[in-house]
Order: structure tokens, then sequence, then C-alpha cells
């Protein structure tokens, strides 16, 4: 790595690291960028500092966890099963490696509980399969 990006790399592993494990809104962009932290480019340093100006402008948001709107919350209500909602997405076969990355998010009281992104161990043959695939890792994250 060349010197002039040693700083950048240092803040990014300095105190905004818990903000970068735990955010939903970026965990991808942070899987994305530390695949890429031993060769970093001029183009990779950008990034960084771009997602350091979205961390910092966003700082004050927090996740709230409240009922639908119209819904009272009774001791009836309080069973997770009936309040929990699952997404998943998936793309098709990147270019590199033809292998597809499926996202989840699992969704209770309107905020998230459980999220994940990653790259799926086999290659799909249709976009369908790719679906079915992340919906699968979903649900086990739901079980």
């Amino acid at each position: 790595m060349s010197g002039k990006y040693d700083k950048l790399e240092l803040s990014t592993n300095s105190e905004e690291r818990t903000d970068l494990c735990t955010r939903p809104d970026i965990a991808f962009y942070i899987g994305r960028l530390s695949q890429n932290l031993q060769d970093l480019s001029e183009r990779h340093a950008s990034r960084i500092k771009e997602l350091r100006r979205y961390i910092r402008s966003t700082i004050k948001q927090k996740i709230r966890y409240s009922p639908l709107k119209g819904h009272k919350i009774s001791n009836r209500d309080l069973d997770p099963r009936s309040l929990l909602t699952l997404y998943s997405d998936s793309d098709w076969a990147n270019i590199k490696g033809r292998k597809s990355i499926s996202g989840h998010v699992a969704m209770l009281y309107g905020g998230p509980v459980a999220f994940g992104s990653r790259k799926q161990k086999s290659i799909s043959i249709s976009s369908t399969e790719s679906e079915y695939i992340g919906m699968s890792s979903c649900c086990k994250q739901g079980q």
C-alpha cells in the first residue's frame, strides 16, 4: 500500500469501527471495500472518503422500533412471530466469478434485528434460482 493512503486506512479502523460493523445501511458497502484494503487504489480511497462523509452526515440517525400504524400493543401482540418480517434480494451472476450475491434483513417492530450480505457458494443457472437460494438463507436467519 502506498504511504499516502496509510492514514486513511488507519482512520477506518479507529473510533468509527463500531459504526462500520453494526450499521445495516452500510454493511454491504463495507464488505466490498474491505476486499481491497491490501491493494488500495485512488478510486478505493475516494470511496472510503465518501463512506466516511456519509457516516458523519447520518451519525445522529437511530433505528426506531415501534408497532405498525394503527396497531396497539397488548399482551397478545407481543408474540414476535406475528411482528417479524423478512426481506431478501439477490443479484444474478456478477461478472467476477459468476456467483450471485444475496442480502437479507429481518425487521422486528419496524427496525432491523438481523442482516447480512454474502456471495452465494454455488453458481446459479437462473435469476430465480439465485432468489430461492437468497430466500433460503434469509429464512434460516428467521428461525
